[in-house]
Formats: structure tokens, sequence, C-alpha cells
């Protein structure tokens, strides 16, 4: 969803956690907490550096939980607090999607498990949004234009 928003409305820009985390050699799946903990520090880092974009027009399209030995962690205020996010949104989907996109440990490999996660990363991000002062809106996955409204350009 985020590509196509971007790929119609070029002025932002696409920063994808996984992507840049995966560029700098770090892990992404099966994390133990210290490589979780060490992953939100460099993609902080990553993102203090960045000169060349427009921070009110770059989309961060991340996590506001992590699956850290197989279980659920939320990511650290602190993180969201270090990288200045102007708004959060969050996609939710459909459970049974969400479990065909990738590969979930076994403890996690549910609807009803993947429909607590979408929950628990909702309340994360709540908090987040509360403490920061910023707006929080949700997205259902495959909803362009409630995407485009939420940016302002509907």
């Amino acid at each position: 969803m985020i590509r196509n928003l971007v790929s119609r409305i070029p002025e932002y820009t696409h920063i994808q956690a996984s992507a840049i985390l995966r560029s700098i050699d770090r892990p992404i799946e099966g994390l133990t907490l210290d490589e979780a903990i060490e992953n939100q520090a460099a993609l902080a880092d990553w993102i203090a550096k960045l000169s060349n974009v427009d921070r009110k027009r770059a989309i961060l399209d991340g996590h506001g939980i992590l699956i850290v030995d197989d279980a659920p962690l939320q990511v650290p205020f602190e993180f969201f607090n270090a990288i200045g996010l102007s708004r959060i949104v969050l996609i939710t989907g459909e459970p049974s999607l969400i479990l065909k996109n990738r590969t979930w440990p076994a403890s996690l490999s549910s609807p009803e498990a993947i429909a607590l996660l979408q929950e628990i990363e909702a309340a994360t991000l709540r908090d987040v949004s509360k403490k920061l002062g910023v707006d929080m809106h949700g997205v259902n996955s495959g909803d362009l234009d409630r995407l485009y409204q939420v940016f302002e350009l509907k």
C-alpha cells in the first residue's frame, strides 16, 4: 500500500525498516532480545543521518511490535521519540491473509494469535501517539482511499 502511495505521489519517500536493516547487515527474523534492541538503535542512527529527505514527507514502514524469541516485544518508546514522528498510521489486515505473507513461529501461527498481535500493536502505538502528541490513524489493508485521506491527498 505504501509503495502504491509513493509511486503516485513521488514527493513522499518510503523508508522500509526491514530493507534498511538488511542493508546494514542486521538480522530481521528469528531475533533475540539483544538483536532487536541493537536493530532499533541502528535504525534510529540511520534515520538521524538522513540529510536529503524531507522528514515531513518520509514514511517509515515498520512495526510497533517485533517477534523476539517467538514472542511479541513492544518497540521501546525511546525509539519512536528519537526518530521524530509527525503521525502514526497503523495498517491492519485480515489475520488469515497476514499468515500467508510470511513465516510465523508455531505459537503465533493462528488467525487468533495474529488478531491478538494486531491488538497489542494498536495499543502500543496508541500509547506512543499519546506520549508524542501526534495523531494516530487506522487503515485497513487495501484501503488506498483511506491511506490517501490520512496523508491529506484526498
